[in-house]
């Protein structure tokens, strides 16, 4: 590793942590507070482009079920992104046991937000 990687840029106002220069945040990640102008500019530039798997999630994917490809039923677009969902009940909040409801997976259409829902 680079020894200039781990240098001592400054300290957080608030906390007085030490922030290094390959700090990954624009906040202290001990208590959250943004850190000074002067820090920030110091710190690392986030790259120009965003990882592949983040460009997967912005553009969306194709949704194939069964080998056939699906469209939106509302807008016919055919990119998609994917979220798990909890399928909770008042009963599973009322006990505090939301955390064993069944969940179900989600794709929401890029274009108009129609959501479609699969429990397998």
């Amino acid at each position: 590793m680079d020894t200039t990687e781990r240098q001592v840029i400054g300290h957080c106002g608030e906390c007085g942590i030490a922030i290094l220069a390959d700090h990954p945040y624009a906040w202290c990640s001990k208590c959250g507070t943004s850190l000074p102008a002067e820090i920030k500019a110091k710190l690392a530039p986030l790259p120009a482009q965003d990882p592949p798997e983040m460009q997967a999630r912005r553009e969306g994917t194709a949704l194939v079920v069964h080998g056939n490809p699906v469209a939106c039923p509302i807008c016919r677009h055919d990119r998609f992104t994917m979220r798990k969902t909890l399928m909770g009940s008042r009963g599973a909040a009322f006990l505090d046991m939301e955390w064993a409801s069944p969940s179900a997976e989600t794709h929401i259409c890029q274009r108009c937000g129609y959501v479609l829902w699969f429990m397998r």
